[in-house]
């Protein structure tokens, strides 16, 4: 199965659901199945996302109360890619505005937007090293539904 791995704290948002974007510098023409990888580490930018009172309130729903408690190293669940689009004044306004990657600036004009449709968590996240781009990963890691 195809696997790209993602920066907390939205390799979480995006397998619970909270947002449907996933922003990318670059363009992919797969559609369909992917596995969503939390990043070998939280970054800094990330850390000081979720300490805003209004990202603290969305991951709380989610279980997470501090940044410390987001998994990384890990796949999280699977999202189904839908579309990619370049993020330009004409296409923001294609995009839900009430979206947390629109609502805290991740979407950015000039980034490739991956719309993406049935969001889905694993129930426990899966132990695994993360690497750049699109890559495939066993079957086998993958829990089933």
């Amino acid at each position: 199965m195809k696997c790209i791995t993602v920066k907390q704290p939205w390799a979480t948002l995006l397998v619970a659901g909270a947002t449907r974007y996933l922003v990318r510098d670059w363009r992919t023409f797969h559609r369909g199945p992917l596995v969503i990888g939390a990043s070998n580490r939280l970054p800094r930018a990330g850390v000081e996302l979720c300490c805003d009172p209004d990202m603290r309130a969305i991951l709380r729903r989610y279980g997470y109360d501090y940044a410390m408690e987001l998994p990384i190293r890990a796949a999280l669940g699977t999202v189904s890619l839908a579309d990619c689009l370049l993020a330009t004044r004409d296409t923001l306004t294609l995009l839900d505005p009430e979206d947390p990657a629109m609502v805290f600036g991740w979407v950015q004009l000039g980034c490739w937007v991956w719309i993406c449709q049935d969001l889905r968590a694993f129930g426990c996240p899966v132990p695994m090293a993360g690497r750049l781009g699109i890559y495939s990963i066993p079957n086998s890691l993958i829990p089933g539904p």
